[in-house]
């Protein structure tokens, strides 16, 4: 049997949830009729034919069951089951820069629930950081300033924060309009132990995940991030996003901390021509953060 005969077989809706009955437990064919709904001659028809391209074997009590071949099959229909599902999705969201290792396991968020609706989106988020109770890992296209109130609570209860953030990352316009106690709220933010920041080049997918819960969403052809896309609670999809997220950040490098500066009180300590005022300016310095040097 060759790869299109195996295709045109698994590609019969009825003998793929029998594949997907026999990965739970070994079942005779009356087991199998009654729970796929099947007369039967059309469950003893179908699982003949899955035995006929070695997908499943019957042992010598008539109990049929999927062969290790059979498993390794069904897994990867899996992955192409859960794109096809979210095929709209796809079809305008890239995952051009996932690991090929991340890509086949894509089947790994079948669990996943999609949401489309961005304020939905959002609150997904929050539950993120309200319900985390050890850490909260963060790969973002920029610092996510509508949850800081949400992350210093968390902080604040003893939640551990790793931030990976794009190097040459388009800075928020929103920092021009933080108030000031939320600007020396974000400062002491990024300067606590508990918070640790790396950089990547790029940033192929936008992960919030806790011990408790994920949500993710990959970038539109255009590269940006709308706030679209999955959220999980099981185990498994929890799994793959957490590798994912810790492959960057082993791969990532070091946010160098903001520069100390002495300055002795009632005197400058840099003339920058005859306005007499010392200026310091990180905006051109991703890697560095322009609000801490400035504090």
């Amino acid at each position: 049997m060759g790869f299109y005969d195996i295709l045109f077989e698994v590609s019969n809706e009825d003998r793929h949830g029998i594949l997907l009955h026999l990965e739970g437990e070994s079942s005779n064919v009356t087991q199998i009729s009654k729970s796929l709904g099947l007369s039967l001659p059309e469950a003893s028809r179908h699982v003949s034919r899955l035995s006929e391209v070695g997908l499943t074997r019957k042992d010598s009590e008539g109990l049929y069951y999927l062969t290790p071949y059979g498993g390794l099959v069904l897994r990867q229909l899996r992955e192409l089951e859960f794109t096809t599902r979210h095929r709209e999705y796809f079809t305008s969201h890239s995952m051009e820069g996932i690991p090929p290792e991340f890509m086949k396991r894509i089947g790994d968020l079948s669990g996943s629930s999609f949401t489309g609706n961005i304020l939905e989106f959002f609150r997904q988020i929050e539950y993120v950081i309200r319900q985390a109770e050890e850490y909260v890992w963060l790969l973002v296209d920029q610092f996510p300033l509508n949850h800081l109130t949400l992350i210093i609570e968390a902080l604040e209860r003893g939640v551990k924060f790793r931030i990976l953030e794009p190097r040459n990352r388009v800075l928020n316009p929103d920092l021009d309009a933080m108030a000031p106690e939320d600007s020396d709220a974000l400062s002491r933010m990024r300067l606590t132990p508990s918070v640790e920041q790396r950089m990547v080049d790029e940033v192929n997918a936008y992960t919030y995940i806790s011990e408790r819960r994920c949500v993710l969403a990959f970038p539109t052809f255009r590269g940006e991030n709308e706030y679209r896309g999955f959220t999980s609670t099981d185990e498994i999809s929890l799994r793959w996003c957490r590798d994912l997220f810790q492959h960057h950040w082993n791969e990532a490098a070091q946010r160098k901390p903001a520069p100390t500066v002495q300055v002795r009180r009632g005197k400058l300590s840099t003339k920058a021509g005859s306005s007499r005022r010392t200026t310091v300016t990180g905006r051109e310095r991703p890697e560095q953060d322009a609000q801490a040097i400035q504090d």
